[in-house]
């Protein structure tokens, strides 16, 4: 699993590639704490390149998205793969999170009001 993250219009876009299980949660959960603060609370997770995620990973996501939360910030999903979107899908995270087809529509997407 990699992690790379950087700033666009005032929203953090983090980038994950590789696979993301049980084995890598915990480097997650520490690349996540550091990267939601309450400068930078509005994330677009680009998952592109992330090949696979299980429910350990998946549960990294979740933890991300309250603790962007607390600081008045959120999480949305951007170019994700399908074989990911049916996980998302199996699990109904399709209703804690809102996914985008691109980049550009997700980082949009946080000028809506109910979002910020």
């Amino acid at each position: 699993m990699k992690i790379i993250c950087h700033s666009k219009q005032g929203v953090q876009i983090v980038t994950i590639s590789g696979s993301l299980t049980h084995i890598d949660t915990q480097k997650a959960r520490d690349e996540f704490e550091k990267i939601i603060t309450i400068e930078t609370a509005h994330i677009v997770l680009n998952l592109q390149y992330l090949n696979y995620i299980d429910a350990r990973g998946l549960s990294v996501f979740i933890s991300a998205a309250k603790r962007a939360r607390h600081y008045q910030g959120g999480i949305v999903l951007a170019n994700v793969p399908p074989t990911i979107i049916a996980l998302i899908e199996l699990t109904r995270l399709q209703h804690t999170f809102c996914i985008y087809h691109d980049e550009a529509a997700a980082i949009a997407s946080f000028q809506d009001s109910t979002l910020l």
